[in-house]
């Protein structure tokens, strides 16, 4: 089940770039994808991470790639990392 979020206005710090945002259900769990770029000192990487929260714990994972240009399967190997994400009972 996926749901994509209204676009919000918020500040987002110089050298990002927000790619998507989407709400989605990971193992009966409410969770936020973000994909974004971001400029550093080391270069451009891409980032897919999501958020999520168990009771009192909350996880963030998080798969980067460099961008020049990153091939399509390491983008693909990121979102699949993410989004097979599960907290084991």
């Amino acid at each position: 089940m996926s749901s994509r979020l209204r676009k919000r206005r918020c500040a987002v710090p110089s050298g990002v770039e927000i790619n998507e945002t989407e709400e989605i259900v990971i193992g009966n769990r409410a969770a936020i994808i973000l994909d974004f770029e971001s400029d550093t000192d080391l270069g451009r990487f891409r980032l897919i991470r999501l958020y999520t929260v168990d009771e009192k714990t909350s996880w963030i994972v998080t798969c980067t790639v460099s961008i020049g240009p990153p091939a399509p399967e390491d983008i693909e190997t990121c979102n699949f990392v993410v989004r097979t994400f599960r907290i084991l009972e």
